[in-house]
C-alpha cells in the first residue's frame, strides 16, 4: 500500500484522521463480581447514524464535500495526479 499523498491545504501537515461522529457503541454487561467490578462483553458498533469528516489531525482542516471512504480515495486520487 502506497502513502496517500495527503497534504493539508491549511498547515501543510501530513497526517489525516477520519472523524466519526453518531456513532453508537454497545456493550453486554454480563456479570458483576464480588468486589463490584463490572465484566464486560464484546464491544459491538453501529454506524447507522454516523456522520463521517476527514480532517488534518495537525489543525483540523476538513476536506470540503467529502463523506464517505470512497470519496476520500477519489479526493486522493484525482489530487495526486493533479500535482
Amino acid at each position: 500500500m502506497e502513502n496517500h499523498g495527503f497534504e493539508c491545504a491549511e498547515c501543510g501537515g501530513s497526517r489525516l484522521e477520519e472523524y466519526m461522529t453518531g456513532v453508537v457503541v454497545y456493550t453486554e454487561v454480563v456479570g458483576l463480581s464480588s468486589d463490584g467490578h463490572i465484566e464486560l462483553g464484546d464491544q459491538d458498533t453501529s454506524y447507522d447514524d454516523a456522520d463521517f469528516e476527514y480532517r488534518c489531525m495537525d489543525c483540523t482542516w476538513t476536506i470540503p464535500n467529502v463523506f464517505t471512504q470512497v470519496e476520500l480515495s477519489e479526493y486522493l486520487r484525482e489530487k495526486k495526479w493533479r500535482d
